[in-house]
């Protein structure tokens, strides 16, 4: 079993809207599937919800670009949201971002 870790986040390292996470890994791949996680808006760079989704998704982009792959074969995809009322801002942004190939 192959399992490579890239990208770790340590508890001191500067967290995101200043929570201190566990240690992880922002990319794991295991058996050809990268698995992403970690990934918030830059607190410094807070802005609308849709500045800080296209700020997420830019980095998605250059985790997806070090293991190898891109958004064009993405699997899942999990979005947490502080208020439902922003779907409507943040999917501006995702439907900007995804593949229209591969939505």
């Amino acid at each position: 079993m192959n399992i490579e870790r890239h990208d770790k986040l340590e508890p001191t390292a500067a967290a995101p809207l200043g929570i201190v996470a566990p240690i992880i890994n922002q990319v794991t791949v295991h058996q050809g599937v990268v698995y992403v996680s970690g990934v918030t808006a830059h607190p410094i760079r807070l802005g609308d919800i849709k500045q800080q989704t296209s700020d997420v998704l830019a980095q998605i982009d250059v985790l997806l670009a070090k293991a190898g792959t891109s958004k064009a074969n993405l699997l899942s995809a999990q979005v947490w949201l502080t208020d439902m009322g922003l779907f409507s801002a943040h999917n501006e942004a995702w439907n900007a971002w995804v593949d229209p190939h591969n939505a």
